[in-house]
C-alpha cells in the first residue's frame, strides 16, 4: 500500500473529496448584458476624463492677460469634478474662444449620464432576476436539503419565509446574501458535509475507474460532545465499575461503543437503558434513511428530546465554533466514484522535494521557537534542572510570544528564477540532499491535499500538473474519512505497522484533546498525554500534563516523564491546537505544517518546482484599498467600483478571498452581483484580506456529469520515519 519517493512514504489510497453541486450553479448568477453596459459606460468614462483632462491644460495655456485666474480656478474646478458649466462659466470661456469645446463638454456629459442611467437600469431588472433564480434554486428539494444540511436553524427559517412577496428589499438583500454564501461553499470548496461534500476514494496507480456519481452509503452519527453526556448519565446509575468507562477521542463511532459496553455490563439495570437506547437507535436510524429535510428534522427532533429526557438538559452544540458539531446527529455520505491516478516519474519527483522545502521551512521555524524557549527556560526555571509542565504551557498561553516566522519566498530567494508570470525553484542537488538529512531527526506525518491537472487517459486520471492546496499536519484522513473504505482495517494496521513506539533516544507520544467535531484524530504507536480529552490507551501508558516536565537537552526544551530519563517526542496531532495556543505544545512536536503564503502588501508570484504550484498566485489587500467599504453604496456603485478595481490591480476573473476575521475563504467572480455583496459585507469586518486566484481553473476541472463540472482534491497521506541516533532530540 506503500509508494516510496526519495524523501517520502507515499500511502496509496487516498480520500478524494469533491463538491456535489456543479460549478455551473454559480457561474450561472453572473451578470452579462449590464456588464456590457458597465463596461460601455466605464470606457466613455475613462474617455471623458482623457478629454476634460486635455481640456483644462488647455485652459492653463490661455494667456494670463486674456483672463481673470479666479474665474479659470473656478472653471478648472467644475471641469475636474464633471459639474455642469453655469451660464456665467460659459460667458467666461466663450470669451476664451472656446465655444466649441463647451458644446462637445455637454454633449459628453449627457452622453454619460445617459449610459450610466441605462446601465443602472440594466443593472437593477437583472439583479433582480438573478435574485429570483437563487431564491428558485433554494425552493427546490434538492437545494433545500443542502440548506438543511449546512444550518437546520436557517432551514426552519427559510421553509416560512421563502417567497420573494414576503420580503422587504433588505431581508430579501440579506436572504440572497445567506444563501449564496452556502451555495458556493457546496459547489466550489472539498469541505466533507453528509450529501453535499461526499467522501470517495481512489488510490496512485492502482484501481478500477468509476466515474458515474452515487451516493451509495450513508451513515448517521451522534455527535461526540452529545454521547460523552449520555454517557456520564448512564454510569452514574450502574454498578461502581462502569465508573470508569470512557469515550476515546479516537473512537470514530462512539455510537457503537456505548451501546456495546451496556450490552456487556451485567448490571441489572441494563436492561433499562438497552431499551432507552434502542429508542435513540430508531430516531439515528430514521436521520440516516431519511432523504427529506423534514424527515430528517423530525427524527433530529425526537433524538434531542429523548437527550433531553435522559440528561435533563437540551444538546448546546449550536453555541460551539466554526467546526464544531451543530446538532446532536450528523451525516456522512460515500460517492461511489473512484479515481486512479499516475504521476510520472519527474512529477513524483518534483512533489517530492516541493514537501521536503515545506519541512525544512517548517523545521528552520521549529529552531528558531526553541531558541525563544531556551531563552525563557533559564527566567522560569529559577535554577531549578526542570519545570513542570503544566507551568510551562501556562506561562505562554498568558504571554504568546511575537513570531516572525520565515517565508518559503525568503527561504527559497537564492534560487528563485522570475519566469515573468511565476516564480521558479532551481534547487541545486547539493541543498536537496543537506536539506534531506536536517530533516532526519523528525518523524513526519503529513496530509497534502492535491489539486490536480491532466486527462483520463485507458481508466487512469494521468496527472500532468498539481497545486498543493492546504498541507496538514498528522495523518487527517485516517479514522473517519476511511470509515467508508472497503480497506480501513489492512489501511488503519499498515500505517501503525510503519511507526516504531520507541527509539534509543526517547518514547513517541500523543497529545489528547477533547473532540468537538466529527474528525477524530488518531492515536499512534507510543504513549498519550491527556489534555482534555479521553485516551484508548490504558493508564499505565496514559499520562496527564502534571505527569511532565520541561527540561534543556543540549540547546533545546524538551519533555520528560517526571523524575525518569525518559523524553517524549509527540507526534503532530491532526487537530486540536489554535493560534494562541499553538507554540508551547508545538516546541515538542516535529514540526507542523502549515500553508506558507506571504501577508505582506501586494502581488505574490506564484512559486513553482516544475509542473508542482507550492503557493498559488495571491495579493494582500487592506479592505480600503478595494473601495469605501464602509460607505453606504447601492448595488450598482459597488459593482462599478470593484469593475475598475479589478482593471487596476490586473485581477483574474475568479478566485478566493480570505478575511482576517474568517477561518474559510469564500469564491469570488467579479461579474457576480452575490460575490460583490458579500465582499462589502465581510470587508467592513476585515483588517486584511488575501484574493487568491482559482488555481485549478474553472477550464481544468475534470469531474464531471449532465449537470456540470466539479470541484475536487486529492487529500493523501505522505510519511517519513526519523533515522534512529543518540543525538536525534539535538536537531
Amino acid at each position: 500500500m506503500w509508494f516510496n519517493t526519495s524523501t517520502w512514504r507515499w500511502l496509496k489510497p487516498f480520500v478524494l473529496r469533491s463538491t456535489s453541486i456543479p460549478i455551473e450553479m454559480v457561474l450561472n448568477l453572473r451578470l452579462k448584458e449590464s456588464i456590457k453596459q458597465l463596461n460601455e459606460w466605464s470606457k466613455s468614462q475613462q474617455s471623458f476624463d482623457q478629454w476634460c483632462n486635455h481640456w483644462i491644460k488647455e485652459i492653463r495655456s490661455v494667456p494670463v492677460e486674456r483672463i481673470s485666474l479666479p474665474h479659470q480656478r473656478k472653471v478648472i474646478r467644475r471641469i475636474k469634478k464633471r459639474n455642469p458649466l453655469t451660464e456665467q462659466d460659459k460667458i467666461i470661456v466663450t470669451k476664451w474662444g472656446m465655444e466649441k469645446l463647451i458644446d462637445e463638454y455637454c454633449s459628453q456629459q449627457q452622453s454619460l449620464i445617459s449610459l450610466k442611467k441605462k446601465a443602472q437600469q440594466s443593472f437593477h431588472e437583472e439583479f433582480e432576476r438573478l435574485q429570483q433564480q437563487l431564491i428558485e434554486r433554494f425552493q427546490s428539494s434538492q437545494y433545500e436539503l443542502a440548506l438543511y444540511t449546512l444550518n437546520h436553524k436557517l432551514w426552519h427559517f427559510w421553509i416560512k419565509e421563502n417567497r420573494l412577496e414576503n420580503l422587504t428589499d433588505a431581508q430579501k438583500k440579506q436572504t440572497c446574501r445567506t444563501l449564496f454564501a452556502y451555495l458556493q461553499r457546496v459547489s466550489t470548496k472539498n469541505d466533507t458535509i453528509g450529501e453535499y461534500g461526499p467522501i470517495s476514494y481512489g488510490a496512485f496507480n492502482q484501481g478500477k475507474l468509476i466515474q458515474t456519481r452515487q451516493i451509495t452509503k450513508r451513515k448517521a452519527y451522534f455527535a461526540y460532545q452529545g454521547l460523552q453526556k449520555l454517557l456520564s448519565v448512564i454510569k452514574k446509575d450502574l454498578m461502581p465499575q462502569a465508573h470508569a468507562w470512557n469515550l476515546p477521542s479516537s473512537t470514530v463511532d462512539g455510537w457503537k461503543l456505548v451501546r456495546e459496553r451496556v450490552e456487556d455490563c451485567n448490571d441489572p439495570r441494563s436492561e433499562i437503558w438497552i431499551r432507552i437506547l434502542d429508542q435513540l437507535e430508531e430516531t439515528r436510524h430514521l436521520f440516516e434513511t431519511s432523504t427529506q429535510p423534514n424527515e430528517k428534522e423530525q427524527a433530529l427532533a425526537q433524538a434531542e428530546k429523548l437527550f433531553t429526557n435522559i440528561t435533563g438538559e437540551a444538546f448546546q452544540g449550536e453555541n460551539q465554533q466554526y467546526f464544531a458539531d451543530k446538532t446532536l446527529l450528523y451525516e456522512e455520505c460515500h460517492d461511489q466514484q473512484y479515481l486512479p491516478v499516475t504521476l510520472s516519474v519527474d512529477l513524483w519527483t518534483e512533489l517530492d522535494h516541493a514537501l521536503l522545502i515545506h519541512a525544512k521551512l517548517r523545521l528552520d521555524i521549529w529552531r528558531s521557537w526553541q531558541n525563544i524557549a531556551v531563552q525563557k527556560f533559564e527566567q522560569l526555571a529559577n535554577g531549578n534542572v526542570s519545570i513542570p509542565l503544566m507551568k510551562w504551557v501556562s506561562y505562554w498561553l498568558r504571554y504568546p510570544p511575537s513570531l516572525d516566522n520565515q517565508s518559503a519566498t525568503d527561504l527559497l530567494s537564492p534560487w528563485l528564477v522570475d519566469r515573468n508570470g511565476y516564480l521558479s525553484i532551481k534547487l541545486p542537488d547539493r541543498v536537496i540532499r543537506s536539506w534531506r538529512k536536517e530533516i532526519n531527526s523528525f518523524r513526519w506525518l503529513l496530509s497534502p491535499d492535491l489539486m490536480v491537472k491532466g486527462k483520463f487517459e485507458t481508466n487512469r486520471f494521468n496527472v500532468a500538473s498539481i497545486v498543493i492546496g492546504e498541507l496538514h499536519h498528522g495523518f487527517t484522513a485516517d479514522g473517519w474519512m476511511f470509515e467508508f473504505h472497503p480497506d480501513k482495517k489492512e489501511i488503519n494496521r499498515i500505517v501503525r505497522q510503519a511507526m516504531p513506539e520507541k527509539n534509543p533516544s526517547f518514547t513517541w507520544a500523543n497529545w489528547i484533546f477533547q473532540r468537538k467535531m466529527k474528525s477524530t484524530p488518531q492515536e499512534y504507536p507510543g504513549v498519550s498525554v491527556k489534555l482534555t480529552g479521553h485516551s484508548e490507551y490504558p493508564d499505565e501508558k496514559s499520562f496527564s500534563l502534571y505527569d511532565l516536565e520541561v527540561r534543556r537537552l543540549g540547546d533545546k526544551v524538551a519533555v520528560f516523564l517526571q523524575g525518569t530519563d525518559n523524553a517524549l517526542m509527540f507526534y503532530p496531532p491532526a487537530y486540536g491546537f489554535n493560534e494562541t495556543s499553538f507554540f508551547p505544545f508545538a516546541l515538542f512536536c516535529s514540526p507542523m505544517m502549515e500553508p506558507s503564503s506571504n501577508y505582506s502588501k501586494g502581488r505574490h508570484k506564484a512559486i513553482k518546482l516544475g509542473n508542482v504550484t507550492l503557493i498559488r498566485e495571491h495579493w494582500v489587500f487592506e479592505p480600503t484599498d478595494w473601495g469605501e467599504v464602509h460607505a453606504s453604496l447601492d448595488g450598482f456603485q459597488q459593482m462599478a467600483c470593484l469593475q475598475e478595481i479589478k482593471v487596476k490591480y490586473q485581477l483574474p476573473q475568479v478566485g478566493y478571498l480570505r478575511f482576517s476575521q474568517e477561518l474559510k475563504p469564500v469564491w469570488f467572480d467579479f461579474n457576480n452581483p452575490f460575490c460583490v455583496d458579500l465582499f462589502f459585507n465581510m470587508a467592513k469586518k476585515a483588517e486584511w484580506f488575501t484574493f487568491s486566484r482559482m488555481d485549478p481553473g474553472v477550464e481544468d476541472l475534470f469531474l464531471k456529469d449532465d449537470r456540470g463540472h466539479y470541484c475536487c482534491e486529492l487529500r493523501t497521506f505522505a510519511y517519513r520515519q526519523e533515522i534512529t541516533s543518540k543525538d536525534m532530540l539535538m536537531g
